[in-house]
């Protein structure tokens, strides 16, 4: 696929894209509809100062997407609460409207889903109270509530707050029009809050976790001696399995367990149990790999490692259900730990079928194949991430992304593979990275031509 060139008719070159912040709009449309209907379809919810109709390099077609860019915020955000769902011109094909991503952005927070853009930080004197701010932004309407942050000893008031409205384009129109004292912004999504400080703790447990490894084994990979003490075990019938029965401190969470354990490839599912009633950890878990060498690796490495510290991690085999037979483990069965490919996938979508080889169609097949079209934000991870993910939910016959653009395409060679595929991964995160997966557009009919790649 070659890469989007501008529409001659746009003026983005010098336009300012985030500028203000949150007034650009990313439109994924049919490839017959023409900037002047975009146009006419947008105009009515704010001043338009550029449309950027996205075209193939080569043969200037509609690629099926574009951008709308309004003078405000709140015009954009009134356009995408009115307009996405809705059916433009001819097409029957719903478009697809969603604000887009800051171009020069230096952190890439995902502002995308309207949630995240309904609250605003706000700048408040010392003497300020929350009836008074109530007072000041309660007439926008679609006012939910509001708080000023207080010292936690003291009780005074810290001097900012917050401002949370039921809609973004209410929440944009205040930003913008409110006194200029409050200096409001919008404030940063808390889901991205909790992010930042689970990969800060994440990287943490990661190096606790090689310092310990290193200790244990001298090296940043397995041994031969290992390997050789895996295959013995793997022969043996004492009790092995790909289920472990773990115990931990009550004070270790659901996602800091899948994070440990998934250091160790191979985990299919991590099950921490706790009391129906109260909600607390029982402080055991069940964890199960793909592999009785996975398994016999993480009882191995992780059995007594102090997590969190002073605290030991007890690990040992669990009883599978009654049926269950493991044979003496093949060389197949640990190749993987030579190059201990991190898997990208959090158990939601391990629980489906294991990838697929990318399966390669000659030209007259491919035209039957289902396209999905995602995006990934902030930025696309790598090819074999996204065989990896894609090819879980049935014949996977191509998958790339536009050069340097964050959208892409995966092929499947039926339709409901594309649409399990949707199903599952829409709204995902995956390997640090949010997609949104939608059906993709038919191709163009001159399937000759060849795409660049990444």
């Amino acid at each position: 696929m070659a890469s989007p060139e501008r529409g001659h008719s746009s003026s983005s070159d010098r336009v300012n894209v985030d500028h203000p912040p949150f007034s650009r709009a990313f439109v994924v449309c049919s490839k017959s509809n023409t900037e002047e209907e975009i146009r006419a379809c947008f105009a009515p919810f704010g001043c338009i100062e550029d449309i950027w109709m996205v075209k193939d390099r080569m043969t200037k077609e509609n690629k099926g997407i574009c951008y709308v860019k309004f003078d405000k915020a709140s015009s954009a955000a009134l356009a995408i609460e009115n307009l996405d769902g809705k059916v433009l011109g001819v097409d029957q094909k719903p478009i697809k409207v969603m604000i887009a991503s800051a171009k020069n952005a230096v952190v890439k927070t995902d502002y995308s889903e309207e949630s995240t853009r309904t609250r605003l930080f706000v700048v408040v004197p010392k003497d300020f109270t929350e009836d008074e701010l109530k007072a000041k932004f309660e007439p926008y309407g679609d006012f939910e509530y509001c708080n000023i942050v207080r010292d936690r000893s003291t009780g005074d008031n810290k001097g900012f707050g917050y401002v949370k409205f039921s809609k973004a384009s209410t929440a944009a129109m205040a930003m913008e029009s409110c006194d200029k004292n409050f200096k409001a912004i919008l404030a940063e999504p808390k889901s991205a809050k909790f992010a930042r400080e689970a990969a800060y703790q994440a990287a943490r447990e990661r190096r606790t976790l090689q310092d310990n490894y290193a200790m244990m084994s001298g090296g940043s990979s397995p041994t031969h001696s290992t390997m050789d003490l895996l295959q013995t075990y793997a022969g043996s019938d004492g009790g092995v399995s790909t289920r472990l029965f773990v115990t931990v401190a009550p004070s270790v969470t659901q996602e800091q367990l899948i994070r440990l354990f998934d250091l160790v490839p191979g985990m299919d599912y991590c099950d921490l149990k706790h009391h129906h009633a109260t909600g607390d950890s029982r402080g055991f878990a069940f964890v199960t790999y793909s592999s009785i060498a996975s398994a016999m690796y993480a009882k191995e490495k992780l059995n007594g490692f102090e997590y969190p510290p002073g605290c030991k991690i007890l690990v040992k085999y669990a009883e599978d259900p009654p049926g269950t037979k493991y044979g003496p483990g093949s060389p197949t069965e640990f190749a993987h730990f030579r190059s201990a490919p991190h898997s990208p996938v959090r158990s939601p979508v391990r629980s489906l079928s294991p990838v697929r080889p990318i399966v390669r169609r000659h030209s007259i097949s491919s035209e039957l194949d289902t396209r999905v079209f995602f995006i990934c934000h902030p930025n696309p991870p790598a090819e074999h991430v996204l065989r990896d993910v894609f090819g879980r939910f049935g014949i996977l016959t191509d998958v790339w992304v536009v050069r340097g653009k964050n959208y892409g395409y995966a092929k499947f060679t039926s339709r409901a593979s594309a649409e399990a595929a949707i199903t599952a991964l829409h709204g995902m995160e995956v390997f640090g990275v949010k997609l949104r997966v939608m059906l993709a557009d038919p191709p163009p009919q001159d399937q000759s031509r060849k795409r660049q790649r990444t």
